[in-house]
């Protein structure tokens, strides 16, 4: 049986985001980025840095996961509440892995996918703070969604991974 898409990113771990002024290089960025490991992208629609109501019940309606954003515990309760199938708290940066634990500790249930400023260095503390996954936009892709140097994207995307495989081994 196929697994569902939050059975994937829960076995990934990671959540590349891509953006760029124009899509051209994204299939280009995409393959780099799963030959490297990285197997979950992120184009902004259904996974937002915002709780949109009407997004996470189009979602439910259509049988497909949503994971909108919060940061405060109210938000992400009414988040979880409203359906979401994970909550993505950004901007993460703003409270590191301390607040994420600090979150998890009374909401233990909710997959929470920590999203923005997250350096790939840092992804595999967000993880060991109680995190289904972490989102990473700039620090991972870089400028190779316009222009940038795909060797470069390969090299972070392979380190990424590897920090998350390890903590992965160690747990």
């Amino acid at each position: 049986m196929a697994a569902t898409a939050m059975e994937v990113i829960g076995e990934s771990r990671v959540i590349a985001i891509l953006r760029a002024a124009d899509a051209d290089r994204f299939g280009a960025v995409a393959a780099v980025l799963a030959d490297a490991g990285v197997r979950c992208i992120e184009f902004t629609y259904l996974l937002s840095p915002a709780l949109s109501l009407d997004v996470v019940e189009r979602g439910r309606r259509l049988g497909v996961p949503v994971i909108p954003g919060a940061f405060t515990p109210s938000e992400i309760l009414q988040a979880w509440r409203s359906g979401a199938s994970a909550v993505k708290v950004f901007p993460a940066s703003l409270g590191g892995p301390a607040y994420l634990r600090a979150v998890r500790a009374p909401l233990p249930d909710i997959p929470l996918v920590p999203t923005g400023g997250i350096s790939v260095d840092a992804a595999p503390a967000y993880l060991q703070a109680g995190a289904l996954a972490v989102g990473i936009g700039s620090p991972l892709v870089g400028d190779a969604g316009d222009t940038g140097d795909l060797h470069a994207l390969r090299r972070r995307a392979e380190t990424l991974v590897a920090g998350v495989r390890a903590l992965d081994r160690a747990a």
